[in-house]
């Protein structure tokens, strides 16, 4: 060790004093691999205000990651707060259960239509029969459709070979 350097080493004491820390944190940071000391109790003062500086900046880095998060969440509740209020977007539950009550009303209407067409008794249950096949594929269309909106699966890629 050159004679100029030892007069460049610092107790830990000093180092903390330097940077305003306690002599544990001096010992932590450099634990943490932010300095090291030349020996016991011996640390270089350029070592340690460098290593406080780089940890430091990394620390304000950190913080500033996490807060471009935050805000960034912030930014997408207030988005959907605004969309919802236009209208422009609805909450999952709803429009299932939108689409239940719909779907629901439309499938009764069905079951009412062969009495309102013929008083004959046969025809009657010829169209009953009819209309209860297309009710039974209408109501899987509808869940799948329902399924659909909860997966988050586009409505048109569901399975439209049912349709054909």
């Amino acid at each position: 060790m050159k004679a100029s350097d030892k007069s460049d080493l610092i107790s830990t004491e000093i180092a903390a004093r330097l940077i305003q820390v306690t002599p544990r944190r001096v010992r932590q940071l450099a634990k943490e691999g932010w300095f090291k000391a030349k020996s016991r109790d011996r640390w270089a003062i350029v070592e340690v205000v460098q290593g406080y500086i780089r940890f430091l900046k990394a620390t304000a880095k950190r913080a500033a990651a996490g807060d471009n998060r935050l805000r960034d969440a912030r930014a997408r509740e207030i988005e959907l707060r605004v969309a919802r209020q236009d209208g422009t977007v609805i909450d999952v539950a709803e429009a299932v259960d939108a689409i239940d009550k719909i779907t629901g009303r439309f499938l009764e209407s069905i079951t009412g239509l062969p009495a309102q067409i013929t008083r004959d008794i046969r025809e009657r249950q010829r169209i009953e029969q009819i209309c209860d096949k297309e009710r039974g594929h209408l109501e899987r269309r509808f869940a799948e459709v329902a399924d659909s909106i909860r997966t988050g699966v586009d409505v048109a890629d569901a399975s439209l070979a049912d349709d054909a």
